[in-house]
């Protein structure tokens, strides 16, 4: 949509799979994706509505929001708000709400090092929190 790449899109996919049990699932997903760019930061957002067949035709929805920030030409920081929702009454992790924060630092052309705090929470489960240190190289 302009020079920093802002734009917007939308998403369809349909397919199947043969499941562990036998039967085959056949889904869908639909949606839309955004961002704003600008040199200094950017905003994506999106969200995915769909269906499965298996079991008893239910839906899955999920959405998330992003605010990208550069520090300097090679290191960059994120925190993202993710939210999944699979309807399906009987299942206790049925929702995940998920925070995560980061940063990336270029060290290269072909490496860098990203570290990434998440904490994740699943309906009727515990929260979970975890730290991922990344070492990138591009052979």
């Amino acid at each position: 949509m302009d020079e920093n790449g802002s734009g917007i899109g939308v998403y369809g996919y349909s397919s199947k799979f043969k499941t562990a049990a036998g039967p085959e699932d056949k889904f869908d997903r639909v949606g839309v994706f955004a961002n704003y760019t600008t040199p200094q930061y950017t905003i994506s957002a999106g969200a995915l509505s769909g269906k499965h067949d298996l079991p008893a035709s239910r839906r899955v929805r999920t959405w998330f929001a992003e605010l990208g920030y550069n520090f300097t030409d090679t290191t960059l920081g994120w925190v993202r708000y993710d939210h999944f929702y699979r309807d399906i009454a009987t299942d206790t992790e049925n929702r995940l709400v998920g925070l995560s924060v980061g940063v990336s630092h270029r060290l290269n052309s072909v490496g860098r090092l990203v570290l990434e705090y998440r904490n994740r929470k699943f309906s009727g489960k515990p929260t979970v929190n975890d730290l991922t240190v990344e070492l990138n190289w591009l052979f």
